[in-house]
């Protein structure tokens, strides 16, 4: 692979956070179209399983507030000469009712997950995607890592729960830039969204 230049832009700073959560079962996704290309590190379509489509089965959307959600990753070449992307997505979700509970519950069980984040900027990355030169894009790199709860000492922390989804993939996460649905291409982010929640493709 040939070395690109790159040139950061030392006044674009963007908001911090997970804006929107969405993640689905990798079951339900039968391939993904990654452009690597022509300086692109990208997503560009999902298609999802028949069943998937006809049932309903796309991703599903967890919200925050700012400073309730982040992911971390890091890169790094193994002695092995592999390269390894280590991923989290840690969400703090305060004062747990049943249905939190149910929720975190039902994705415990899940084997593996794709999940898409939007930061508070409108970017969309996906996490779960991977892309390896002999065989194209490779799903479900996911699954639920931990879950820890604590009360606080005193009344004045609140009481939540923290979960964490860990990726291992070999590339960093892709950011998504467009999406083929039943009405045609599009980049706009709402339009992306809503194709990922209600499958047509």
């Amino acid at each position: 692979m040939a070395l690109t230049s790159l040139t950061v832009a030392k006044c674009d700073r963007t908001p911090g956070g997970i804006y929107r959560l969405l993640l689905c079962d990798a079951a339900n996704i039968d391939d993904a179209t990654v452009d690597i290309t022509a300086d692109k590190h990208d997503l560009t379509d999902i298609d999802f399983s028949s069943a998937a489509v006809s049932g309903g089965l796309g991703f599903v959307e967890f919200t925050f507030r700012d400073g309730e959600a982040r992911y971390e990753y890091s890169q790094e070449r193994q002695d092995s000469g592999a390269d390894v992307c280590t991923a989290n997505i840690f969400m703090t979700v305060p004062a747990p009712t049943s249905a939190n509970a149910h929720a975190l519950e039902q994705l415990r069980g899940v084997c593996e997950v794709v999940a898409v984040t939007q930061d508070y900027d409108g970017q969309l990355r996906c996490f779960g995607i991977d892309y390896n030169s002999g065989r194209g894009a490779d799903i479900g790199r996911g699954e639920f890592q931990a879950l820890s709860g604590a009360s606080g000492t005193n009344r004045t922390e609140g009481n939540q729960g923290e979960l964490n989804i860990q990726f291992e993939q070999e590339i960093q996460p892709l950011l998504v830039t467009a999406e083929t649905a039943t009405g045609g291409a599009t980049t706009d982010v709402d339009e992306i969204i809503a194709e990922y929640l209600t499958p047509t493709d």
